[in-house]
């Protein structure tokens, strides 16, 4: 493929199809909230799991690169070579959303599939494939659960 957004096998910016685990999360209602409010949430949500990845073992995490896309209200969170870390990062962060008493709900999808790493327009990494667009399903399936509810975590 030659397009410049596309995947391109000799583009050196592209890596190699690895099978990544992904975790990907949402804030549930998150266009619904006023201006302010979808600010104090993002920045909640990123603290804690920021905060969640830090708790994850070491020993589990070392040597393994994963990538972490910012999605505007939630983020996606790529580990390579271990499948149980998306698991063990979403419990940490369920816990550490229940401790801090957080406002809002969070939606959550784990699924594993072939993912390319790459840099996107701005060189920062990046990730492209049906294991992003699984999670992304799985995640969006689990919504209609927690619709009628004020808290879903």
């Amino acid at each position: 493929m030659n397009s410049a957004l596309g995947k391109n096998e000799s583009d050196p910016d592209w890596g190699p199809l690895e099978i990544g685990h992904v975790l990907l999360m949402d804030i549930v209602r998150y266009f619904l909230l006023p201006t302010d409010k979808q600010i104090d949430a993002t920045r909640q949500f990123q603290r804690v799991v920021e905060q969640s990845l830090d708790q994850l073992d070491l020993a589990l995490m070392e040597g393994k690169k994963t990538v972490i896309l910012p999605t505007g209200d939630g983020m996606a969170i790529a580990f390579f070579d271990e499948p149980l870390a998306p698991l063990l990062c979403a419990r940490k962060i369920r816990i550490a959303l229940k401790a801090e008493g957080v406002e809002f709900a969070v939606t959550m999808g784990i699924r594993y599939g072939p993912i390319y790493r790459h840099a996107d327009i701005n060189a920062n990494s990046n990730v492209a494939g049906s294991g992003i667009n699984l999670a992304q399903r799985v995640m969006n399936s689990g919504r209609g659960l927690c619709s009628g509810l004020k808290k879903c975590h």
